[in-house]
């Protein structure tokens, strides 16, 4: 049976998904799912390497938008950029374990850092592929001409709106004709260069507020830029009400992603805004040692055992009940 086509096809069909994870929160239904998805879990965690880490790293974290449905404007922690003698041991030891995918996001603008340009040297000249995500607000000729001179491999515009109503209802504090002729001024100048990177895109985050407006703005930028991205709403600001079902599943992420906070500590994952669970600190360790410490280690195997709900972020987090039930099998 060819699983990837019927998880493909499920996708597509937001019905049809909604009425799988009702299924499989039937006690016989669900015990038989879970034994045949624990397989598929497992196999995937056994052939697990370190190097396969995706290493999201946070300048600073400091932003210059209010989006609904993100939780920045309720975050606590100190508002701090990292040194880049922090940033180059965190750099050397993911060259060391054989990481090859960077990201210099996590809460973040990262062109608010003035030292973005160094950091993405300084990771290029390790031969890391490098991208990040950008609100696109602050994307000036100058800054243009350095992304185009820097190497960066990928850079994701957040652009959730196709109308200026919507866009600046969402992204609060922005300007959508701004962000809009930003990126389409990145593009048409890499374009006229005739350069293969950055490779640009646009992330649409679908929400209540504007679903209505996913089809126009595929269609007005599919021709614009290299690609057109859609996720969904992940509940991280506490605006979609509770989880669909009872039954929770393995988060894939915990094997496939890193994420260091500008104070070097590693946040549980992308809900973890305020870090309120750390899996380490490499302002002392390092990345093998915070791999195999025991909070983390304890972390995934609860992940393994369908016990996540005993972990408060993910107990409230939406994917625990709905994207990771399925996300093993790809």
């Amino acid at each position: 049976m060819n699983y990837k086509k019927i998880i493909k096809s499920i996708k597509k069909k937001e019905s049809v998904r909604g009425l799988i994870y009702k299924l499989i929160n039937l006690p016989i239904v669900g015990y038989f799912y879970k034994s045949f998805y624990s397989k598929k879990v497992n196999k995937k965690v056994n052939d697990f390497k370190i190097s396969d880490l995706y290493v999201s790293i946070e300048p600073s974290n400091i932003c210059n938008s209010r989006c609904l449905m993100c939780p920045y404007k309720t975050m606590t922690r100190p508002k701090t950029t990292m040194s880049m003698d922090l940033f180059k041991k965190i750099i050397d030891d993911c060259f060391k374990n054989g990481i090859k995918n960077l990201n210099l996001n996590f809460y973040n603008e990262p062109f608010l850092d003035a030292q973005i340009f160094e950091r993405i040297a300084y990771a290029k000249s390790k031969g890391f592929n490098v991208g990040t995500f950008s609100n696109g607000s602050v994307i000036t000729q100058e800054i243009r001409e350095k992304i185009l001179k820097s190497g960066l491999d990928e850079i994701i515009f957040s652009f959730d709106g196709f109308s200026k109503q919507t866009y600046e209802k969402i992204r609060q504090g922005l300007n959508f004709e701004i962000v809009r002729d930003n990126i389409l001024s990145l593009t048409e100048q890499r374009n006229s260069k005739s350069l293969s990177k950055p490779k640009i895109s646009v992330m649409f985050v679908q929400s209540q507020w504007n679903k209505h407006e996913a089809l126009d703005f595929k269609n007005y930028w599919q021709d614009k830029v290299d690609h057109v991205g859609f996720s969904t709403d992940d509940n991280r600001a506490g605006n979609l009400g509770k989880q669909l079902g009872k039954s929770v599943f393995p988060c894939r992420k915990l094997w496939s992603e890193i994420i260091v906070m500008s104070n070097g500590k590693v946040a549980l994952c992308c809900l973890d805004y305020d870090g309120q669970v750390i899996l380490g600190d490499f302002n002392n360790q390092n990345l093998k040692q915070i791999w195999e410490g025991e909070k983390f280690k304890a972390i995934r195997q609860l992940h393994l055992d369908f016990k996540s709900d005993k972990i408060e972020l993910c107990k409230n987090c939406l994917n625990s009940y709905r994207f990771n039930a399925r996300s093993w099998l790809n």
